[in-house]
């Protein structure tokens, strides 16, 4: 089966490293999301300056950058923090899952965050209480 990919071709709004999740900001153009309660677009595909136009992978296959260590089996579901990069979800209000982790592919156990991870986007799933 091929692998479906929703890939979106936008304007950034200020300069973005690759592979950090994103929103739209007010003018339509993509930053850094702002944490695991807002709103979410996509992962950057690579690093762009202000203004400048990249590829936004808003659902499948993708890499990311982790924002703390991941353990295989545990931490599967994927929410943003605050610096754009992924964490494990966890379930409260407004928290939204937005990847979900492919550890059958390298790096097995990323023992810190900055790592790249093959994930599945998934899109924004709100799931709390």
């Amino acid at each position: 089966m091929i692998p479906r990919t929703r890939t979106l071709i936008v304007a950034a709004a200020g300069a973005l490293t690759e592979y950090l999740a994103t929103q739209f900001d007010a003018a339509g153009r993509i930053i850094q999301t702002a944490g695991a309660t807002g709103p979410f677009a996509g992962i950057v595909q690579r690093a762009v300056p202000a203004l400048g136009t990249v590829d936004v992978i808003s659902g499948g296959p993708s890499e990311a950058l982790t924002g703390a260590a991941l353990t295989k089996g545990t931490h599967m579901a994927l929410m943003c923090d605050a610096t754009g990069r992924l964490i494990p979800f966890v379930a409260g209000a407004g928290n939204v899952q937005v990847a979900i982790w492919e550890p059958e592919l390298l790096p097995a156990n990323p023992g810190a965050a900055g790592i790249s991870i093959r994930v599945f986007v998934t899109g924004h799933i709100l799931a709390g209480a």
